[in-house]
């Protein structure tokens, strides 16, 4: 049980970091007209 939480909850936060580092690339790409590249 515990370990299905912990699964979870990891794949929710590579969820939540793959869309903060979206909206980060999305809002470089507003501000400066260039694609940010990792």
């Amino acid at each position: 049980m515990f370990k299905i939480s912990l699964l979870s909850t990891i794949i929710n936060h590579k969820i939540t970091f793959a869309v903060i580092c979206f909206l980060l690339s999305l809002i470089h790409f507003y501000l400066t007209g260039s694609p940010l590249s990792f």
